[in-house]
């Protein structure tokens, strides 16, 4: 049960990541009014951040509590120990 719970979370913060930079990086090409259409890419942009701050959030809670989470973050910090 650990396990699907693990990859359920991994799947949510690649989700929300993928999400993110899709929404970030979106080639705007539509025909819609000036006002419209900047209200479509600040809209766009806000969500593609919001997402980004809800998978760090979501990312420094589980990896408290997440073996799969945890053992990632020791990899990060002994790969910054190494370049030091």
């Amino acid at each position: 049960m650990n396990t699907a719970k693990s990859i359920i979370r991994l799947a949510v913060l690649v989700a929300l990541c993928a999400l993110g930079l899709f929404l970030l990086f979106d080639p705007e090409n539509s025909d819609l009014p000036m006002l419209a259409y900047c209200l479509k890419v600040f809209f766009n942009k806000a969500i593609g951040i919001l997402c980004f701050i809800v998978a760090g959030l979501l990312y420094n809670k589980w990896c408290v509590t997440d073996r799969w989470l945890k053992k990632y973050e020791s990899w990060i910090k002994e790969a910054e120990e190494a370049q030091l």
